[in-house]
């Protein structure tokens, strides 16, 4: 390997200049870099987060929209159920009326017949 030797100090600051400057330029280029991915992403945040929060905002209607469409279905299948347990067990009622009315009639008319015999 093979040194260098200056002549005078000033050529020796002149290349110690050259990669001080070099450096520099890197490590501006690199905060470049890092300034604008940073910005970029915080932009990003900002407008795809409005976006977001709109998506989530159709989202959650959406949502209330699907359950309040399953909560009226299932009320009216259960008015539907209720209706038909209440004209099941009417119709219960009015077969024992009936059953009632059949007995009592059979009842009248065997009284009516023991009046007779009597």
């Amino acid at each position: 390997m093979e040194t260098i030797e200056y002549m005078t100090v000033s050529r020796f600051f002149v290349d110690i200049g050259g990669y001080i400057s070099i450096l520099k330029t890197a490590i501006a280029i690199f905060m470049g870099f890092f300034i604008f991915k940073e910005l970029n992403q915080f932009m990003a945040r900002r407008i795809l987060g409005r976006q977001a929060y709109k998506g989530t905002l159709e989202m959650k209607r959406k949502k209330i929209d699907e359950l309040a469409e399953q909560f009226r279905e299932r009320v009216s299948q259960e008015g539907i159920y209720d209706l038909h347990d209440l004209v099941r067990k009417q119709g219960d009622r009015i077969d024992s009326l009936e059953d009632s009315n059949y007995a009592l009639t059979k009842r009248l008319e065997r009284l009516e017949h023991e009046s007779r015999l009597k």
